[in-house]
């Protein structure tokens, strides 16, 4: 989910991202739409998993990679949609 208030924009995320991959995506984010203030709001409504780099999930990151359960691929899966439901807000 997403709440926008005039430069600020929360964007709702079921799981928790690394702080890698929340920074791409909150930078991403505020490129694309111009935004200045976005903010990951993690364990919004769900928790689906620990949510990876591919970098990190293949490089065997530890305990997030031991319990991020649907692969290499979720983390640029949920970064696509919340960058594109961020861009449906303008």
């Amino acid at each position: 989910g997403f709440l926008r208030l005039n430069d600020l924009l929360i964007i709702g995320i079921p799981g928790e991202m690394t702080a890698e991959i929340g920074k791409k995506l909150r930078d991403q984010v505020a490129e694309k739409t111009g935004v200045k203030h976005p903010i990951i709001g993690g364990l919004a409504n769900e928790w689906i998993s620990y949510i990876l780099s591919p970098e990190q999930y293949n490089g065997g990151g530890g305990y997030e990679a031991s319990v991020s359960f649907y692969g290499p691929q979720l983390g640029p899966t949920v970064m696509a949609a919340a960058l594109k439901g961020a861009e449906k807000l303008e």
